[in-house]
């Protein structure tokens, strides 16, 4: 299994993904402030296809080996918290999850399903404690242990080209945000997991807070805390890094990102990609809104080959602007 913050050898985001400004987003929520939804398909697809956005991702990604090692530890104490609350599926019981950081000061988290989740620089600076960042962590998690991803079918078995594959994997996460009890569900679990793992389960509401999220969230995220145990004595309480190291580690992850800053080049796409993520922290303006009108605008322009449009849809009666919408529609189940 690669490193959890190593950056993975890619193709250029501009070739990988066919598009002029589809760089902007990966994994981000049209209508809410994550990407995602209730979801009854099988763990293996959402595994699959988060793993297809995670190459496209690569070039945002900042290696750091300590703090590599430091994700790795929370990742671990996290997992195995979660995992005494509720069991995995057999599926997901053979995962490593795998926390990323990302070279972008915009204060964001979220993940694609699967093992990756993925923190920004921006969200890690701004921390004062590491009950905060386990906390976001832990919500984060929450939304993969409870299958929330939303998917609708398995796209990787459809007979689209590589790059438009590509596209509608992307803005699949643009359209289709996670409901308000999805977002409630998470914010208790997690609550649950940083408690039992030994953190102040208060850290994701402070969070929040201190980065000027909505009231709904932090409403959310507060009330959650407020019904979680207590942490009690012992071992468990013990942070991964004590105050010190824990300052130290963002030092470090701040250096590796402005040196990913200065390399420019394919980093440079990658930032853009990067404004537009919204999270699960805050909302991300108009600057998100305008990147994700691009992307939408970008995606319309797409024309299929005409055998193709054949094959996927039968006769040519759907306009370019309109063949992709049928992917959009998540199958939503009860909240688990």
């Amino acid at each position: 299994m690669r490193g959890m913050i190593t950056v993975l050898r890619a193709r250029p985001l501009l070739r990988n993904l066919g598009l002029r400004v589809l760089p902007a987003v990966f994994a981000i929520s049209w209508l809410t402030g994550c990407a995602g939804g209730s979801n009854a398909e099988s763990p293996k697809i959402v595994r699959r296809e988060a793993d297809r956005i995670h190459q496209a991702l690569a070039p945002a990604l900042v290696e750091e080996p300590r703090v590599h090692l430091y994700f790795q530890r929370l990742a671990q104490r996290v997992t195995a918290s979660a995992t005494v609350i509720k069991p995995r599926s057999t599926e997901m019981a053979t995962w490593t999850l795998q926390i990323h950081l990302l070279d972008t000061r915009v204060p964001t988290a979220f993940t694609a399903g699967g093992e990756h989740l993925y923190l920004s620089n921006g969200l890690f600076q701004m921390t004062q404690t590491e009950d905060e960042l386990a906390s976001v962590i832990a919500h984060e998690y929450a939304h993969i242990v409870l299958e929330q991803i939303a998917r609708s079918e398995d796209l990787l078995s459809e007979k689209i080209d590589e790059r438009i594959l590509e596209k509608l994997l992307v803005y699949r996460f643009v359209v289709q945000g996670y409901l308000a009890a999805d977002e409630a569900n998470a914010d208790a679990f997690g609550s649950r997991t940083v408690a039992a793992a030994g953190w102040d389960s208060g850290g994701l509401g402070t969070v929040i807070e201190r980065a000027s999220g909505s009231r709904e969230r932090l409403a959310s995220a507060r009330a959650a805390a407020g019904r979680s145990p207590v942490a009690g004595d012992g071992a468990s309480n013990r942070p991964v890094a004590d105050r010190a190291t824990f300052g130290e580690l963002k030092v470090a992850a701040d250096a590796a990102a402005s040196r990913g800053e200065a390399r420019g080049g394919a980093h440079a796409g990658a930032a853009q990609l990067v404004s537009a993520f919204p999270g699960c922290i805050t909302s991300g303006g108009a600057a998100q809104v305008k990147a994700q009108g691009e992307i939408k605008e970008a995606l319309e322009s797409v024309t299929l080959p005409q055998t193709k449009r054949s094959d996927l849809h039968g006769p040519d009666s759907m306009g370019k602007s309109a063949w992709w919408t049928q992917y959009l529609k998540p199958t939503r189940n009860s909240i688990k």
